[in-house]
């Protein structure tokens, strides 16, 4: 007789269950989801393996699943339900009329933001602020949502609701009071638009050129360029330029100062090639009057923004000139003496001039008898 003992083992049923970090959570937010009571493998709906793994869902509603097997034919499965909440996105952006302006023109700035999320922003505040030698124009600013509070230098733009896939809009006009770049910037938070506007730096031909040009510090590495073309051993943070042109820097091999790429701009500048012209005086009796005249011609059509000063003599002698605006018709002096010699300056906003001499002779005398030939001649008419 053989006796045999056999053992049969009874595998405890697994009883699984699931555990996410957060079961509402907002787009591109990672979750992590842990299998709790499973003393074997666990495999996952996503094709991973493990415990506890990281997912990242995108979709409103997605169903996370996951098996624990214990043994052969010995598993269970449990699932759990993670939502993604729907958020505002906003996309800020800003633009500038022109790149380059004059002194005292008046440029334009836009600001959008769009909404490109899935619910509504709330409290929405967009710092606006402008750098020195611009003022905003008042009466110029214009929002298609929200209210504008004027600040300076930085000015807020706040929206109380904005809608998913609305955009809004602001608008304003400064004018700029100095030379150089002057920058305009938005922000929001994690978003930053900078916009730039060069402002020409004018010398007055014949003056000497010196300029120092100043970059922002901290940067590793700086080159300095001249109409596009690298100056040589200009390597520091800041140049002294001597001549005109459009001077840049770049910062850490490419990178522009504040975010925009505008550059200094050094010009020439003069009061254009004028003429004036005398008008003799007129005569009582034989004796001339005090009503000679002098009218610029030449200036064009803002002859506004110009000043003269007239000194008599061929040259210009007087020490503290006190000048007036060109009037419209240009007419500098209207009661001046005959036989005399003027000097005329003109001068231009930033102090450049120009000067013209012109004589003023008076004529007063009859003229010296002419002797002309007179030729008569004598026509018949027959009367029959």
């Amino acid at each position: 007789v053989t006796t045999a003992v056999g053992t049969v083992t009874v595998l405890p049923q697994p009883v699984l269950s699931l555990q996410a970090s957060s079961l509402t959570v907002t787009v591109g937010v990672p979750v992590s989801l842990s299998a709790v009571g499973c003393v074997g493998s666990v495999a996952w709906s996503t094709n991973a393996s493990g415990a506890t793994i990281s997912v990242t869902p995108t979709n409103p509603t997605t169903i996370y699943t996951a098996t624990c097997t214990t043994g052969p034919g010995c598993s269970s499965t449990a699932s759990v339900v993670v939502s993604v909440g729907q958020v505002p996105k906003l996309e800020l952006s800003k633009v500038v009329s022109k790149s380059k302006a004059q002194l005292g023109e008046v440029i334009s700035y836009t600001v959008t933001l769009v909404n490109n999320g899935g619910a509504s922003a709330s409290n929405v505040v967009i710092r606006d602020s402008i750098s020195g030698s611009q003022v905003i124009v008042p009466g110029s600013v214009a929002t298609s949502v929200g209210s504008f509070s004027l600040g300076s230098p930085v000015s807020r733009w706040t929206i109380a609701s904005l809608p998913a896939g609305v955009t809004a809009t602001l608008t304003f006009s400064a004018s700029l009071t100095g030379e150089g770049i002057v920058y305009n910037t938005a922000t929001l938070p994690g978003d930053t638009n900078t916009v730039c506007t060069t402002v020409p730096v004018k010398f007055c031909k014949g003056d000497m050129i010196l300029l120092q040009l100043n970059a922002p510090a901290g940067y590793s590495t700086y080159q300095w360029l001249r109409n596009g073309t690298a100056i040589a051993l200009a390597t520091g943070s800041s140049y002294t330029a001597t001549e005109v042109g459009e001077y840049s820097v770049w910062l850490n091999q490419g990178q522009c100062p504040l975010g925009s790429c505008c550059p200094v701009i050094i010009e020439l500048d003069s009061v254009p090639a004028y003429t004036v012209m005398p008008q003799t005086p007129s005569c009582v009796g034989g004796q001339p009057r005090n009503d000679g005249r002098l009218t610029v011609m030449g200036l064009g059509k803002m002859v506004s923004q110009y000043r003269y000063v007239i000194a008599e003599g061929s040259s210009f002698t007087v020490v503290n000139p006190v000048t007036a605006v060109v009037p419209s018709d240009g007419v500098l002096a209207s009661n001046l003496i005959g036989d005399r010699t003027y000097t005329v300056r003109i001068y231009n906003g930033l102090g450049c001039y120009r000067d013209f001499i012109v004589q003023l002779i008076t004529n007063c005398s009859c003229p010296a008898d002419v002797c002309v030939p007179v030729i008569v001649k004598k026509k018949w008419v027959v009367i029959r």
